[in-house]
């Protein structure tokens, strides 16, 4: 019993460590983010630090493994469904994708701009490989499916994974430059559109269904993330 309480603690400290150094890494960026600047902020020795990493390279690494796993634990369970037709089934996962996002909207536009800083140039580089590395499978796995169900056309379902996973990464980045560049408004708005209609269009393409048979996010979401941009959260 004492081992479960001291595994759980070592598991509840070890967590806290990971959430000041997400903190940090979005107002500091990594390269300007300190070992000292993360003890502070928890109002920890040195040492215990140390006792849970032995380098701030290895708290960013744990960092990232702890996001791909909350991926996983969020999206395996619906890629693994075998209930779901492939395409129905690919555009849930779309949807669960910008459900995540959707519940943190508030935190994530509030630091946009300092995510998207030079600061942050690293940071970003290793967040988009590691969802590359927990996305790409499971997307390849639903278009496998889909490929055996008729619905897609392509003999590279791994491929085509890994143009989606661009696909969507890409999708980010430049809704969030629209959001961080332009005025809040109906300009800024039909911009948003113009770009989702891009990337969803290009989507179909690359998968060879029908217009209209996937969106990469709702329309109705763009509208409410404007306005979030729109009182101030951007």
């Amino acid at each position: 019993m004492v081992r479960t309480v001291n595994e759980q603690e070592y598991i509840q400290r070890r967590n806290a460590i990971l959430d000041a150094t997400s903190r940090l890494l979005l107002s500091r960026g990594y390269e300007q983010m300190t070992i000292l600047d993360i003890v502070e902020d928890l109002q920890i020795s040195k040492g215990a630090f140390y006792h849970y990493f032995d380098s701030k390279q290895a708290a960013f690494s744990a960092l990232l493994e702890r996001m791909g796993q909350e991926l996983d634990r969020h999206l395996l369970p619906l890629s693994q469904n075998p209930a779901l037709p492939a395409l129905e089934k690919l555009q849930r996962f779309f949807d669960a994708l910008a459900s995540w996002k959707q519940e943190r909207l508030s935190v994530l536009l509030a630091v946009t701009r300092g995510w998207y800083s030079d600061e942050n140039a690293l940071v970003r580089s290793h967040l988009r490989r590691e969802r590359r590395k927990h996305l790409t499978p499971l997307l390849a796995a639903i278009i496998r499916e889909g490929c055996q169900q008729g619905i897609f056309r392509t003999e590279e379902p791994l491929e085509i994974g890994e143009v989606v996973v661009s696909l969507m990464l890409d999708l980010g980045d430049a809704l969030a430059e629209v959001l961080l560049g332009g005025r809040p408004g109906k300009e800024m708005v039909q911009r948003l559109e113009r770009t989702l209609d891009a990337y969803t269009q290009t989507l179909l393409r690359a998968l060879e269904v029908p217009p209209g048979s996937l969106q990469l996010v709702d329309p109705k979401l763009i509208k409410q993330w404007q306005l979030e941009a729109q009182n101030g959260a951007v």
